[in-house]
């Protein structure tokens, strides 16, 4: 097992990416993340849940929960962490046991393209002042749930010499007394995972408790990563990466050419003035999902909308956009402009809808599905809607549009 001397010894990502709450981006990315504390009548039977043997459950007390809140401000005030409670189930849930061979225990902060994990933190003494075995207890579980390990275990672990409280609250070694405060490793390691406390500097974080989770960004080109609630991200503007997670989410961008990408809820994603990618569900991940309907708005600009697998809605706006329903029975509206209309093999079986086609000299783009001319298609017209089909495989409507269809409406392989 290999032995090092730096804060690289306290990082689980290591052993595999989605042990970070920001995987679905760069290391580095600022995570804004969700807790609560588990309430008497929704904790678990012990005797079937917990690892470790504990005999009782309890919550929290007012006074534990504002040592507990400021545990976490610890790590905010040095790394780009945000944390916001919630009174449902959040990314982290904290409650105290009694009875465990362990002083406490929590999950490890996981996350990727598509899910996004809700787990558990517990502390095995109702005693947390600052000074005593219980407040270091608390950063210690904190630290595992922002995907901080132990400084002994894992694929790399601190040389002995460097295995102390001054360097990390990770460690078993409480000699000669218990720490108040985070260990030089601690930070480092943090800052390596989330970036600086800076990185929400022009931020507004709004909501929590029992209402949706509101962020602004700044003009600058970010990331933006939603929380496990529902959440509503407004982007200001520069080139902007956005991405929900498993809520209800609505995302808008501005001016710049951003990427806006649903996650699995039912989201909503505006455009904004620039050249747009919104990407209704996750793709190109064993996790992936997008199964929820989705509403896509391009707005202004060339904009690239893609549904993902759930019956979707994307209006592409104003510009020369390109919409992708993907699987599901999905509507397409292109707006104005040329707008080209994508069907590929995740439409096989579903009827997809075109609502506005012809408007700007549009074109249906057939090249993923293998179709090579017009006269493979049977096309017909029905009280103002014209219907595509090929055998039983694929169905297109064109709704109030009944203009003779030629090839040049079509791109095919």
């Amino acid at each position: 097992m290999p032995r090092v001397s730096d804060y690289s010894a306290l990082l689980y990502y290591l052993d595999g990416d989605h042990f970070r709450w920001n995987a679905p981006a760069d290391l580095g990315t600022q995570a804004i993340i969700t807790y609560s504390f588990t309430e008497t009548g929704s904790l678990a039977d012990p005797a079937v849940s917990d690892p470790y043997g504990a005999t009782e459950y309890w919550s929290f007390d007012e006074d534990q929960r504002d040592i507990f809140r400021e545990g976490l401000s610890l790590y905010e005030d040095i790394s780009g962490v945000r944390f916001i409670e919630v009174d449902e189930r959040g990314m982290i849930n904290a409650f105290g046991t009694t009875g465990s061979s362990a002083g406490g225990w929590a999950n490890i902060a996981m996350s990727g393209n598509g899910f996004t994990g809700r787990g558990d933190l517990t502390v095995d003494t109702d005693v947390m002042t600052k000074g005593t075995y219980g407040y270091v207890t608390v950063l210690h579980e904190i630290g595992h749930a922002l995907g901080l390990q132990h400084s002994h275990d894992g694929g790399l672990t601190l040389n002995h010499h460097a295995d102390t409280p001054a360097n990390t609250v990770m460690t078993y070694n409480h000699s000669p007394a218990y720490v108040t405060d985070l260990g030089t490793f601690d930070v480092q390691a943090m800052q390596h995972l989330y970036g600086s406390s800076d990185s929400f500097a022009g931020w507004e974080i709004f909501g929590g408790g029992s209402d949706p989770i509101i962020i602004r960004s700044t003009n600058a080109s970010e990331t933006v990563i939603g929380t496990d609630q529902n959440t509503t991200i407004n982007a200001k503007g520069g080139h902007d990466h956005v991405q929900g997670r498993e809520a209800d989410d609505t995302l808008r961008g501005a001016d710049g050419r951003d990427t806006m990408i649903g996650g699995l809820g039912e989201d909503r994603l505006f455009g904004g003035n620039g050249a747009d990618l919104l990407i209704g569900g996750t793709t190109g991940d064993a996790y992936s999902g997008g199964s929820d309907n989705d509403v896509l708005y391009g707005n202004r600009g060339h904009d690239m909308l893609h549904g993902g697998s759930g019956n979707d809605h994307l209006l592409g706006g104003v510009g020369r956009d390109t919409l992708v329903g993907g699987d599901g029975s999905d509507t397409l509206t292109g707006g104005t402009g040329a707008d080209t209309f994508v069907f590929d093999q995740s439409d096989a079986f579903d009827t997809n809808r075109i609502t506005d086609f012809g408007r700007g000299a549009d074109v249906i783009d057939l090249s993923g599905v293998w179709l090579t001319r017009l006269e493979q298609l049977d096309i017909s017209e029905d009280n103002g809607t014209t219907t595509i089909s090929y055998s039983n495989w694929f169905e297109l409507e064109l709704t109030n549009y009944s203009d003779p269809l030629t090839g040049s409406d079509f791109i095919f392989s």
